[in-house]
């Protein structure tokens, strides 16, 4: 999958972002990829409003552009959200970690209010950097984004704010795989990659991981360091 990543906008011009969009769009078409630029966005005052303009300004499709982190830059990126869905958008929400609530409040949020959660994907922006600052921006820890993040969200919709196992896990699975075009992925059909999670029903509690078929995790065995999964 091509993709292009740009980081925060600080003072970024839409024609210097439209030409990274374009090129990674062209680098999609020739490659038979998604081509999607995935854009990590903050909490500054600009909010999403570079992407709205080469949508207003270019005939670039609004699918080429993903942002991430929009569920824990504050409620004004929340809602900044709904309006890039209802225009055709997508967009990737980064799972809680330990103590945080930002992206299952901000998913309850848009299910109440009946946004289009097949717009919507949940990752773990896993082992990414996370810094935390206090109230005069210095620098005060610095940690790490964990995989598991994603399935204790979905844990939690699940369990507790009692969606469905399949609008819940969707986030993480077909939507994902619609977004980056990656049709061999998403869901369990015949011809796709055999890519499974066994969990136990009642507490969705992680028992068996298979990668293409091959059993990785079992609840007596781990696979361990590197392994082949063609």
């Amino acid at each position: 999958v091509c993709v292009c990543v740009c980081v925060y906008f600080l003072g970024c011009k839409c024609d210097g972002i439209s030409l990274q969009v374009s090129d990674a769009r062209v680098a999609g078409m020739l490659s038979g990829t998604a081509g999607v630029s995935l854009f990590h966005v903050g909490d500054g005052p600009t909010m999403l409003n570079p992407l709205w303009e080469i949508v207003n300004k270019t005939t670039i499709p609004i699918t080429q552009m993903y942002p991430t982190h929009m569920s824990s830059r504050g409620q004004r990126l929340i809602d900044e959200g709904i309006k890039w869905i209802a225009a055709g958008g997508v967009l990737d929400f980064t799972a809680d970690g330990p103590g945080e609530n930002d992206t299952i409040s901000a998913l309850e949020y848009y299910r109440q209010l009946g946004v289009d959660l097949s717009h919507v994907t949940l990752s773990s922006d896993a082992y990414g950097s996370f810094p935390e600052f206090d109230a005069n921006g210095v620098l005060v820890s610095y940690g790490v984004g964990m995989p598991v993040n994603v399935l204790n969200d979905l844990r939690t919709l699940v369990l507790e704010q009692k969606w469905s196992v399949d609008a819940a896990f969707s986030l993480a699975t077909n939507n994902t795989a619609k977004v980056l075009s990656l049709h061999s992925k998403g869901t369990l059909e015949v011809g796709k990659d055999a890519d499974i999670l066994l969990l136990e029903p009642s507490t969705l509690e992680l028992k068996y991981v298979f990668a293409k078929g091959k059993p990785l995790k079992t609840p007596h065995y781990t696979a361990q360091g590197m392994f082949p999964c063609n």
